[in-house]
């Protein structure tokens, strides 16, 4: 199981010092179109340039799910380092929002949904205090229904 994520600039980047960087890299290989990255537990990512004139638009990254905590770590280093040393933004294919390296390591890990309704969803929660008859309060939490 996967999530794919984007990573795009504002200008597109050469391709070729898109191809010349990831060759470099230990553990990454590049198969036809695509670049594939393994490392010792057989994780992998996948990324896929979109390229128009010799020029990269956006690498599109399949990111595996509920990998080690630390794999999942190394997976949003790499993604991050990508990000920077490119000037590329980092996002979800199919939602707006950026991704940060925190987001990209939570997702990897399988913990997203949990995290995101934490700080999301419930972290917009209310408490309401209402007097009964007789004296009796009672407390109740308001959850707003949000989209996380």
């Amino acid at each position: 199981m996967s999530f794919r994520i984007r990573l795009k600039g504002s200008t597109p980047v050469a391709l070729d010092d898109v191809d010349s960087y990831l060759s470099s890299l230990p553990g990454l290989h590049r198969e036809a179109d695509t670049y594939v990255y393994a490392d010792e537990e057989s994780v992998s990512l996948v990324m896929t340039p979109s390229a128009v004139d010799g020029r990269v638009e956006h690498l599109d990254v399949e990111v595996p799910v509920s990998v080690s905590a630390p794999t999942a770590e190394r997976l949003a280093e790499f993604i991050a380092g990508l990000a920077r040393r490119f000037r590329w933004q980092i996002r979800e294919v199919g939602r707006h929002a950026l991704l940060t390296e925190d987001d990209v390591r939570r997702r990897a890990s399988g913990s997203a949904g949990l995290a995101a309704a934490a700080a999301g969803c419930l972290g917009r929660a209310g408490l309401l205090t209402i007097a009964a008859a007789g004296g009796c309060f009672a407390t109740l939490l308001i959850a707003r229904a949000l989209t996380c």
